[in-house]
């Protein structure tokens, strides 16, 4: 009977993880309100589980993911401010490109183009946050450092915004259920090829010990 009531018991402690998962998504999702803080949040979140879940060196999830979130505040809001006007050039040049592909049938190659090559910034976009949230970097180099990953690790790239778009339209608008856990789950799947290509980057740490 007291193993039941056990807090090391297996049902107790995929409770409190999938409570983790479930309190994550939702911090994420209100502190991205503003837009301008959702980067911060999504490397918080990206941080908090990769130490969680899979470091496994520390269970506080909420905890850490409040400090990442302070830590990263100012340098996260300035590369929100960033992403988000790179995100309404790059709407508006989709809207230029789509009309001018229904007036002129010779645009449609360049729409084609176009729409492969919005892959880069959504990629950067991928890459940005995990950085962000495992590591230091100045502002320039941040964004340096995610567009070289783009290209040097591609195949990883495209998988990263496929899933990210996949899981994107689990959340159609109004739909609050799957806020629930997608960002959470975004945040995981996207560690399994991150965290793959930093460790390739890391410098090798002496047994017993984890980067």
């Amino acid at each position: 009977m007291n193993q039941i009531f056990n807090p090391d018991n297996l049902v107790f402690r995929a409770i409190a993880r999938l409570v983790d998962l479930v309190g994550l998504s939702l911090l994420w999702t209100m502190l991205s309100l503003p837009l301008v803080t959702a980067v911060p949040a999504a490397a918080a979140l990206y941080h908090a589980l990769y130490r969680v879940f899979r470091k496994k060196d520390d269970d506080r999830a909420f905890l850490l993911f409040l400090r990442s979130f302070r830590e990263n505040l100012k340098q996260g809001v300035l590369a929100g401010l960033i992403c988000l006007a790179a995100a309404w050039v790059l709407y508006l040049l989709y809207q230029w490109f789509y009309y001018a592909a229904l007036l002129d049938s010779g645009v449609s190659a360049l729409f084609v183009c176009f729409y492969v090559l919005l892959v880069i910034p959504l990629g950067m976009l991928c890459w940005l946050c995990p950085l962000l949230g495992r590591f230091s970097f100045p502002l320039g180099a941040l964004f340096s450092t995610a567009l070289k990953l783009v290209f040097a690790h591609l195949p990883s790239t495209l998988v990263m915004v496929l899933l990210t778009l996949e899981l994107a339209s689990l959340v159609p608008e109004l739909l609050w259920v799957p806020l629930l856990i997608v960002p959470s789950l975004w945040a995981l799947l996207l560690s399994l090829f991150a965290e793959r290509v930093f460790a390739k980057h890391l410098p090798q740490q002496p047994p017993g010990q984890t980067p």
